[in-house]
């Protein structure tokens, strides 16, 4: 195991102490709704021919009332944001046996593997792991769900991939790096790390 006293810091993506970077990665997740929105509408669309969008976002349910189907939409997406993040600690544990750590900070829920210098690669696997797996399944149960109870898969799905923003950020930040770099992801802050000259 890498030590992270044998590096330095030679950059940062920083949603703790950079509002600038916080603010951008809220950005790319509004952008994120209407675009997954969309593209998630469109395949709805073809699996059922004559559904309208409200009809997917429609969390009405016969016999609840209103504010009964609130908390469990509320209940259903926060399970949905801990699984994702449960996704990126299970990546850090099964990549570098780092325990799974979970953390909440202001609007930020992130997973860690501080102890950790992680490659290039490794960061991407592990930011990309929980969008695509939580977007493979909810487009699978899209097309199994009765339309009646597709808002429960659709809506989710769909957060899941706005709140994906961070990561996609993640991925941008290894990619313009130096192919040499390594990093540490703390969770809400990735450092990007050179080796020390001896």
């Amino acid at each position: 195991m890498n030590t992270l006293h044998h590096y330095k810091t030679v950059d940062a993506l920083d949603f703790r102490n950079n509002k600038g970077q916080l603010i951008i990665s809220y950005l790319i997740r509004g952008a994120g709704v209407l675009i997954f929105g969309y593209l998630l509408y469109a395949y709805v669309s073809v699996v059922h021919v004559h559904v309208n969008f409200k009809q997917l976002i429609s969390i009405e349910i016969a016999g609840i009332p209103a504010w009964g189907s609130i908390l469990l939409l509320v209940a259903n997406i926060s399970l949905v944001l801990y699984l994702h993040e449960l996704i990126h600690a299970s990546v850090f544990f099964l990549t570098h046996g780092q325990l799974p750590q979970i953390g909440w900070r202001g609007w930020t829920i992130f997973a860690s593997a501080p102890e950790h210098v992680l490659s290039g690669r490794s960061l991407i696997i592990n930011a990309l792991a929980p969008f695509t797996i939580i977007s493979v399944v909810g487009v699978i149960l899209l097309d199994y769900v009765p339309l009646t109870y597709s808002p429960w898969v659709f809506i989710p799905t769909l957060v899941n991939a706005a709140a994906s923003g961070g990561d996609f950020m993640a991925v941008w930040f290894v990619a313009r790096q130096k192919q040499e770099i390594q990093f540490n992801d703390q969770g809400d802050i990735i450092y990007a790390l050179e080796k020390k000259e001896k």
